[in-house]
């Protein structure tokens, strides 16, 4: 560790000699150069403590992380950007701790948060961005700009300066400047405006001087009217494009209740098409079905007849058959009969003998009666 200096002013700081002083100024002039002399020395004498709280390693330097403690712990320097950027804190000291590192070394990027500070590049930082109201709204404005050059390079590309735009877009899409509250057009026709008139070397890229105006709101009138006629234009635009569209969407509703009404119309004549067909069809199956009945019905009356006159035949056949088989039997008792009536006349049995015996021909009761004719002699 190196030896630890003596503290010092800088020259341009170190209290008026009783050589230097003039007896002929006013006293009240005298009392507040007293008073400025007194505040810078007590300036850099709280510099000078702060250092040596930071500087835990008493190295003469402070470092990247002890400027990071001092950052995180002073809410001027990260609570505003918080604020307006809808930062976390981590976020929003990480950027201020960038962004003091750059200032108070004068270097940029990686060099500049590699780097370690000592005690009069510290002093100068506090005094100059800290102690003094228009340096802390300086450190502010670099604060913002730090926060969306993503890349550290010390520009904003397109689209950084796109993502840097959208900040007016979230506070309700107005620009608050010196012109006062500006209406803004679309984004992409801000983007193409502040392009036109800050971007002076052609670049497409906007340094942090090209890009104060923008965040102090230090617009000039030129650029605020071409802001408010390009709003205005990009207004009536969307008023004639709404306008437009609810034309577009009257006709659509016009041509959809056209279009319903239409299907309406032509699902009922299909529905009456297909009742009529129904009941043409339904007509038809009844006619079919009747004729199908009288074919059935002519076809059960024909054989009922064919029935009947069967049935009247077999009883005309049972009837003649049952006449026959009485006739037979008639027939078989009057020979019955005629046999008894035989058997009664016939002669004894010699006489019959005799008789047969004579009969040279046969007898024929001999025949019916024995079933034999008798041989001839």
């Amino acid at each position: 560790m190196a030896e630890e200096e003596q503290p010092t002013m800088p020259e341009e700081e170190q209290p008026p000699t009783e050589v230097e002083a003039n007896p002929q100024e006013d006293p009240l002039k005298d009392g507040i150069k007293s008073m400025k002399s007194m505040f810078r020395s007590d300036a850099r004498n709280e510099s000078n403590k702060l250092f040596r709280e930071l500087d835990g390693d008493r190295s003469k330097s402070a470092s990247h992380e002890e400027i990071a403690k001092f950052v995180a712990s002073n809410d001027q320097l990260w609570a505003l950007l918080s604020v307006n950027l809808d930062q976390p804190k981590e976020v929003a000291t990480e950027v201020a701790t960038r962004v003091a590192m750059e200032l108070a070394t004068e270097l940029k990027g990686e060099e500049a948060m590699n780097a370690e500070l000592n005690k009069d590049q510290f002093h100068n930082f506090r005094k100059k961005y800290i102690l003094d109201p228009t340096g802390s709204q300086e450190f502010f404005f670099r604060a913002v700009f730090a926060s969306f050059d993503k890349d550290s390079n010390a520009v904003l590309d397109e689209q950084e300066l796109d993502q840097f735009l959208e900040i007016f877009y979230k506070s309700g899409s107005t620009f608050q400047g010196s012109m006062g509250t500006l209406k803004l057009p679309p984004k992409e026709k801000l983007h193409e405006i502040f392009l036109k008139e800050f971007d002076e070397n052609d670049d497409k890229e906007l340094s942090f001087e090209e890009v104060r105006v923008i965040i102090s709101g230090q617009v000039n009138p030129d650029v605020a009217a071409e802001i408010e006629v390009a709003a205005a234009k990009a207004e009536a635009e969307a008023i004639e494009r709404s306008e437009r569209l609810e034309e577009e969407r009257l006709e659509q509703e016009r041509l959809e209740k056209e279009r319903l009404e239409a299907e309406r119309i032509e699902n009922e004549r299909l529905e009456k098409e297909r009742l009529e067909k129904e009941e043409a069809a339904s007509a038809e199956n009844a006619e079919k079905e009747g004729l199908e009945a009288e074919r059935v019905e002519k076809e059960r009356l024909e054989k009922e007849k064919l029935e009947e006159e069967k049935a009247e035949a077999d009883r005309i056949e049972e009837e003649r058959r049952m006449r026959q088989q009485e006739e037979e039997e008639q027939k078989r008792n009057e020979e019955k009969l005629q046999e008894e009536q035989a058997k009664e006349k016939a002669p004894g049995p010699k006489e019959v003998l005799v008789e047969k015996e004579e009969d040279d021909s046969g007898c024929p009761l001999c025949e019916w009666l024995f079933g034999q004719p008798t041989p001839a002699k």
